[in-house]
């Protein structure tokens, strides 16, 4: 179980990393007035907080094929989720178990616990709560919860639509350029579909052009879209992280008089959440540098193989990017928080090392396999979306 002070950042996160399935649940209640509009048919899920955390092995290794897991959070209050309560990592064993012991039953309802296994499995298949990327994943595992769930606002919509249009349409030219279509309106056709993917035929031409394989063409457009999706994500982050990366590195200094042993420990702790931040960062740049160049390759050079390439090893990416998304987004969360508690003033000495304690929780340590070297420096122009400034930290 997380700690208080952890769980407190989770349950301030955004979708990256917390899904409240309680205040959707709440929502459609009072606006459907039907029960059976719920997302699920057991009573403590649709009052739980789902999150999605790093979870490290017994052997304090990260699955490289899934760094995510996804955390159940009943809380023992509904109302006040920060007061405590159970959680398990979800797995189907982990499911059952806490299924009985909350319904208090021998034996289970098979009909309730099926269905809620699946809704949960939708959930574990992402790495990120962000609503584009939870409604393609309901679509394509044909569950169809009420919209409520997905929280997009009609402005949010419009804003993903005209962002993946914009990376459609050179695919979808490479997929017609024989034909004497419209290119436009396919464009159009060919983002709803693909926001709404649910099977290989609807978009065909497509994956022919891109030559991918029928039987994993959904799994890795899906991965596509959510990369696309990320950039959006990251380029909003973006002021966050450098505003906490500019007051660590210029002001990070406490109202206190310090101890030579207190001044050393805050200049360790700084050194570490900063070079923390700096290598997440670099994993950003590195992960998209591949995807920003093969694309390129496809937009100005007509060269699909290179892109069909990436396509067709991009699960890994799409995980990796939404793992540090998370790390990101809540860490912006403990500094707004800290910057709420200062109101323009200097901080104490327990302030700073409080918030430090908490950033170096929520960074913690880099995946074996892929973390750069510490010593490699983000000021030269290391490629990434196209959004984004290699030169962060």
């Amino acid at each position: 179980m997380m700690d208080r002070e952890i769980l407190q950042i989770f349950l301030r996160s955004g979708p990256a990393r917390k899904y409240d399935v309680g205040h959707f649940s709440r929502r459609v209640a009072a606006e459907t007035g039907d029960s059976s509009a719920l997302l699920f048919r057991t009573h403590f899920l649709n009052h739980s907080i789902l999150f999605k955390s790093v979870v490290i092995d017994k052997s304090y290794k990260i699955s490289e094929s899934r760094p995510i897991s996804t955390i159940i959070y009943s809380p023992y209050d509904y109302l006040k989720p920060g007061d405590g309560g159970e959680s398990f990592i979800f797995s189907e064993e982990n499911f059952q178990r806490f299924f009985q012991y909350k319904v208090r039953s021998e034996t289970v309802d098979i009909a309730s616990f099926s269905s809620d296994l699946d809704a949960l499995n939708v959930f574990d298949s992402v790495p990120t709560f962000s609503p584009i990327i939870i409604e393609l994943a309901f679509t394509r595992s044909n569950i169809r919860p009420s919209s409520i769930y997905f929280d997009l606002t009609p402005e949010l919509r419009v804003k993903l639509n005209t962002h993946m249009k914009a990376r459609i349409r050179p695919l979808i030219v490479a997929a017609y350029e024989q034909s004497s279509c419209d290119i436009e309106r396919a464009v159009e056709e060919m983002t709803s579909k693909l926001l709404y993917l649910e099977d290989a035929d609807s978009v065909m031409p497509l994956i022919e052009a891109l030559r991918l394989d029928p039987s994993t063409a959904l799994e890795v457009l899906s991965s596509w879209i959510g990369i696309t999706y990320f950039e959006y994500e990251y380029a909003a982050l973006q002021p966050q992280l450098r505003a906490l990366s500019e007051w660590i590195t210029k002001n990070a200094k406490t109202k206190d008089s310090l101890r030579p042993n207190e001044s050393e420990y805050l200049a360790t702790l700084s050194r570490f959440v900063r070079g923390r931040m700096k290598e997440e960062w670099a994993r950003v740049v590195d992960l998209s540098k591949t995807y920003r160049e093969t694309y390129h390759a496809l937009v100005f050079k007509s060269d699909i193989k290179r892109f069909s390439d990436f396509l067709n090893s991009c699960r890994h990416v799409y995980w990796d990017l939404g793992e540090t998304l998370g790390r990101f987004e809540q860490a912006t969360i403990a500094w707004r928080m800290f910057e709420r508690q200062l109101m323009g003033h200097k901080p104490s000495y327990r302030v700073v090392i409080s918030l430090y304690t908490v950033l170096r929780k929520l960074l913690g340590a880099p995946p074996a396999a892929t973390a750069p070297d510490p010593e490699d420096s983000l000021g030269e122009n290391r490629g990434g979306f196209s959004t984004l400034t290699a030169d962060l930290f």
